[in-house]
């Protein structure tokens, strides 16, 4: 019997499932672009929907130069929102429709809120978006307490 070839065999396989592996890992450090934003976008998604607390973020999407975030009051007691400010690299954006009185949000209550003024989305060079969130918000025995996200809200711009 001959095994004449095996060891090139062998070495191939070994050759290919190593580059397999490697470009997992790529995919998977956000090496490839496309991939990478899709993975920033979905953990972004997880943590504002699942380990935000008081305050997450069911929904947000931004429209021209204004972001709209759909918040969830996911304690068991009321809080009044007081402030919500996105930022970017160059600047704070808080200029939102929360009312001057804060907007009141019962145990388990969603609102949607728009925050203005922010880069306006074009197809050419802005078609993402990322900002850190911050939120200050009152409970029933303490007023100022301030919440920020571990996480950037991340997403695909609306270009209308």
């Amino acid at each position: 019997m001959s095994f004449r070839g095996q060891g090139s065999a062998e070495y191939l396989i070994v050759l290919a499932v190593v580059l397999i592996v490697a470009l997992v890992a790529i995919v998977l450090i956000g090496g490839f672009p496309g991939f990478g934003s899709d993975a920033q976008r979905t953990e972004s998604a997880q943590y504002w929907s699942g380990s935000a607390r008081p305050i997450a973020i069911a929904e947000q999407a931004q429209i021209n130069s204004t972001v709209y975030i759909t918040v969830l009051n996911v304690e068991t007691t009321r809080l009044i929102l007081r402030n919500a400010t996105l930022a970017d690299r160059t600047a704070n954006y808080s200029n939102s429709t929360i009312p001057a009185v804060g907007l009141t949000l019962g145990s388990g209550a969603r609102k949607t809120i728009a925050i203005s003024g922010l880069i306006p989305c074009n197809a050419a060079s802005f078609d993402e978006y990322e900002y850190t969130v911050t939120f200050i918000y009152d409970t029933t025995d303490i007023t100022g307490k301030t919440e920020r996200g571990n996480k950037p809200i991340v997403g695909k711009c609306v270009i209308g």
